[in-house]
């Protein structure tokens, strides 16, 4: 909301977010008087219906319709899926990744180069969607690769672009402020999942994001492994880059961060649970457990409590 209203500042942190969201929000928010709150949770849900509609014919060309309809049916009730609709980046995040990765499909690449871009200036972590569009480029039977390549290039330009602009105007690069004011770094995975499960053994620290965080860490990496077995190489692909950078980031005390609201545009892990869900005891047992977490988690939200 800060940056949406005031914009940037170069002391406070808000340089670690990146711009489209803010611009978005700022722009409806004026155009609705000042109502800029409204403003977020309006881009948020009217991102999510698209990623729905997006969603459902990605899983719908890749298995049966009642698998499909289950996978979007259990990101909808994931643990931590309030932050889809809430002034969060997550639904537009979800939504330009699903409109990027069916234009890289389509090998509309001038169109995946600018959906693609506009990924990472929604959150910057998204350039590591370059990694399986590297791949679909290099496999493409197409001539104009060198065309291509130029199109893709967009990307990494967003991201070097907008930090050039933030050193310029605020002397600092983004992984600057990272460092210097959200105290976070990178680290082994395994040591941020070990840690997690020292302190929830040692009943230092009873917060429910602890166990939120390891339980969807493990749950990813292990999804990641079905997925490069079940799914074509570019999706696997997807699952390592998206899930590399939640696992590895950890605060100064070593803990994972907000791994559990990280996970949710990785639909590809969505769709491997949705094919277990073919069994009627899985289904079951994972909706139950979901849907509890997910009251649980959001009352601990909507009461003021950390959860991701």
């Amino acid at each position: 909301m800060g940056i949406a209203i005031e914009g940037y500042q170069p002391v406070d942190g808000r340089l670690t977010f990146a711009p489209f969201y803010p611009f978005l929000v700022g722009f409806l928010g004026r155009i609705l008087g000042g109502q800029y709150l409204l403003a977020g949770l309006l881009v948020s849900s009217i991102s999510m219906l698209g990623a729905c509609f997006l969603l459902y014919e990605e899983f719908q060309r890749l298995t049966d319709n009642d698998t499909a309809e289950r996978g979007l049916r259990y990101l909808l009730h994931f643990p931590t899926a309030f932050f889809l609709f809430g002034g969060y980046t997550e639904s537009l995040f979800l939504l330009l990744l699903l409109l990027t990765w069916r234009a890289a499909r389509k090998e509309a690449w001038f169109q995946a180069g600018v959906w693609g871009a506009l990924v990472v200036l929604t959150r910057f972590l998204g350039g590591v969607i370059g990694l399986p569009l590297a791949y679909l480029w290099w496999r493409t039977q197409r001539k104009n690769k060198v065309k291509a390549a130029l199109f893709l290039s967009l990307i990494p330009l967003a991201f070097v672009g907008w930090n050039l602009l933030a050193k310029w105007q605020y002397g600092r690069f983004v992984w600057e402020e990272i460092d210097n004011v959200w105290k976070l770094h990178t680290y082994w995975s395994f040591a941020g999942m070990w840690n997690n499960l020292k302190e929830i053994l040692a009943y230092k620290m009873l917060s429910a994001h602890l166990y939120a965080d390891l339980f969807m860490a493990v749950l990813f990496i292990a999804l990641t492994v079905i997925v490069f077995r079940k799914l074509p190489v570019e999706y696997g692909l997807l699952m390592v880059g998206l899930l590399a950078i939640s696992v590895l980031k950890v605060t100064n005390y070593g803990l994972l961060e907000s791994v559990s609201r990280y996970v949710l545009p990785i639909f590809p892990g969505f769709l491997v649970l949705a094919d277990w869900g073919k069994n009627r005891w899985f289904h079951w047992v994972w909706t139950v457990l979901t849907l509890a977490l997910l009251l649980l988690l959001s009352s601990i939200f909507f009461t003021w409590g950390w959860v991701a």
